[in-house]
């Protein structure tokens, strides 16, 4: 691991844990696959909110997503409600 790494382990059925692995950080890029379950991005961006994390870039970063079509016609699927 270079220099100035830490790893985390997580539990993503347990907030504690992401808050805990996201506190200090001033940004997080989700990154994750089109086939992660649909409630892990939002379990990140609460636990990132809880622990002060200024900036977030989630997955549908890059696209429109309020173009419905768009979002049918690509990968990552229909736009996010709520």
């Amino acid at each position: 691991m270079p220099l100035g790494i830490t790893v985390h382990k997580v539990n993503y059925s347990d907030p504690s844990t992401l808050v805990s692995a996201l506190q200090n950080q001033d940004a997080l890029i989700i990154t994750m696959g089109v086939r992660a379950p649909p409630d892990q991005q939002t379990k990140l961006i609460h636990a990132a909110a809880e622990a002060g994390v200024k900036w977030i870039l989630p997955n549908e970063f890059g696209y429109d997503t309020a173009n419905e079509t768009l979002c049918e016609d690509i990968m990552p699927g229909a736009q996010k409600k709520g």
